[in-house]
């Protein structure tokens, strides 16, 4: 069966493999408060696998694993205009966002 991860064509096949490599992440069981769940994340065995998560990111911010030779960075502002409910006598007002946006000539042609 094709993961999400492997089909997804915006991804460099680099980076799949990298991927491919990994475990599947374990599911988490749920905490009755706040502090079970920092009790539970500040286990020795926690911050050492939350460490060994930030080693694998770093490497990945390669020009080896992800070129930036054809990158495109630009930021773009969006305006909403949200349509009018019937049901609400008013609507809020427009929103504007700024995006920043990263990506090479066939990622953006994957995209359309």
């Amino acid at each position: 069966m094709t993961s999400k991860l492997e089909s997804d064509p915006r991804l460099d096949s680099r980076a799949k493999k990298v991927f491919a490599g990994l475990p599947a992440p374990v599911e988490k069981p749920n905490v009755s408060s706040r502090e079970e769940l920092l009790a539970q994340e500040n286990t020795p065995a926690a911050l050492a696998a939350l460490a060994r998560q930030a080693a694998f990111f770093d490497s990945m911010d390669s020009e080896e694993v992800a070129p930036s030779a054809g990158l495109s960075v630009r930021t773009e502002t969006l305006t909403s205009s949200p349509m009018e409910i019937p049901s609400r006598s008013s609507t809020s007002g427009q929103i504007t966002t700024r995006l920043c946006l990263a990506f090479t000539t066939s990622t953006a042609a994957a995209w359309r």
